[in-house]
């Protein structure tokens, strides 16, 4: 029991409870810190409850990496909050009474109803959601079953939501000035989680993977990249981290597609895509770097920024209630820049990795896929972020070539993404020609993102 509620949850799931005298916290789920790797998630979470107030709380909690649930209780807050991307996806119904992890769990206790607005019901029903299945803001296709996104709590008492970052403006940092410390805080969350867990990686030819790959050297750790249909021996995803791998002594796995025959195929509450070998490494936690992304300037550079412009890039062209769901979310734009945090970063962090990738690990935990992300972690967002944000292009990154010159120069003879297409894109942002083309694109609705 916490208060008047009942807490349920699965047997596999690690439970942390920790209290004070003032305090009790509950979480579940798994935090790691960069500093101490060897400390657990009790010495962690005790830490946090000796904090002096809820706001210390927040802040502490800020250094960790992790995917987590947390239960915050004080004489003046009942809080319920997640992760700072919402890997660990939380659903609320309407009245506050009832939380849970999935809408079809909440469904076993609770009574759903369907959405009474005309444009919710078309969009839910319509192709481009059934072929997705990746749900809009804090809706869902229950009308009466909200989804928590990241940077905001459940303030129970009170039944609403809050917004609790960003807060502070950000200091600016050089890349340069940035790397370094990244560089420690990866290898720091890396070996906090091989500790506990063994380890397994995809390597790609990619940005992402090769920071991860390089920082995670001191450990032990299965490297290996799945083989898609469409990709023969010689794909740069395969041959590079071949050689990368090689470069620095590391067995390496290159694992065939095979088919899995799962129900959730089926289910609307995971996308309808699954990665082909998800449960070659039994026991092992894997690494993604997916939500780094957050800081890799996804959507490029744009000005006066509409709803519907958020709906092509989110994937949702020409829907009315996709728009209508990002003009509220619009409404933060001023403290995102008063902040000095910009509004395509924000859009990608809380609308696409809190939304589309937080689906997707709760998909793999369902066939016994554990994934964890050690940008996971709000500091080290903020630290990224801090950077300019023209170092921090998707194709052309300054911050992470510092980092991986920070982590081994020898990598670097090694090209990113080798590929006529991303060669053509990195020509013409050279030439400054192709943020042109993306905005022509946005205008007249022809890219896909």
């Amino acid at each position: 029991m916490f208060q008047e509620f009942t807490l349920f949850y699965h047997p596999e799931l690690e439970l942390t409870v920790s209290k004070s005298q003032e305090k009790e916290i509950v979480m579940m789920g798994m935090m790691y810190d960069w500093v101490t790797p060897a400390q657990t998630n009790q010495q962690l979470l005790d830490k946090l409850a000796h904090t002096l107030s809820f706001e210390d709380f927040l802040t502490g909690l800020s250094r960790y990496a992790g995917q987590y649930v947390i239960l915050y209780r004080d004489d003046s807050h009942f809080v319920i909050l997640h992760d700072v991307c919402g890997q660990s996806e939380i659903y609320y119904d309407a009245s506050f009474s009832t939380f849970g992890s999935q809408p079809k769990l909440m469904g076993e206790v609770m009574d759903q109803e369907p959405h009474h607005d005309r444009e919710a019901l078309e969009f839910y029903a319509s192709r481009e959601f059934l072929s997705r299945k990746n749900f809009v803001g804090d809706t869902t296709h229950v009308g009466n079953i909200k989804h928590l996104l990241p940077n905001h709590y459940i303030d129970v008492n009170q039944k609403k939501v809050v917004r609790y970052f960003p807060t502070v403006p950000i200091k600016r940092l050089s890349a340069k000035e940035v790397a370094p410390k990244a560089c420690k805080m990866l290898k720091g969350y890396i070996k906090a989680v091989a500790l506990r867990e063994k380890i397994a990686m995809a390597v790609t030819a990619g940005y992402d993977s090769r920071v991860l790959f390089l920082a995670s050297l001191d450990e032990e750790c299965r490297y290996f990249v799945c083989q898609h249909k469409n990709m023969s021996a010689k794909h740069h995803d395969i041959t590079i981290p071949q050689r990368l791998t090689k470069m620095y002594g590391k067995a390496f796995e290159v694992i065939p597609d095979k088919e899995l025959n799962e129900d959730i195929y089926e289910s609307i509450d995971f996308p309808r895509t699954i990665p082909q070998s998800g449960k070659y490494f039994d026991g092992y936690i894997y690494f993604t770097g997916n939500s780094s992304e957050i800081a890799r300037n996804v959507y490029g550079y744009h000005d006066k920024l509409t709803p519907e412009d958020l709906a092509f890039f989110g994937g949702y062209n020409g829907s009315r209630f996709v728009a209508g769901i990002y003009r509220q979310w619009l409404e933060n734009a001023a403290l995102f820049q008063t902040n000095g945090y910009d509004i395509l970063d924000m859009f990608f962090w809380e609308q696409r990795v809190g939304t589309r990738i937080a689906k997707e690990k709760t998909m793999m935990n369902a066939i016994g896929k554990d994934y964890f992300s050690p940008y996971c972690s709000r500091d080290l967002f903020v630290l990224l972020l801090s950077t300019p944000r023209k170092d921090r292009d998707y194709n052309v990154n300054k911050l992470y070539y510092s980092i991986l010159l920070e982590l081994s120069p020898n990598a670097l003879k090694l090209p990113i993404n080798p590929c006529f297409k991303l060669d053509l894109i990195r020509l013409t942002t050279k030439l400054k020609l192709y943020n042109l083309y993306r905005d022509l694109g946005l205008k007249f609705r022809f890219l896909k993102f």
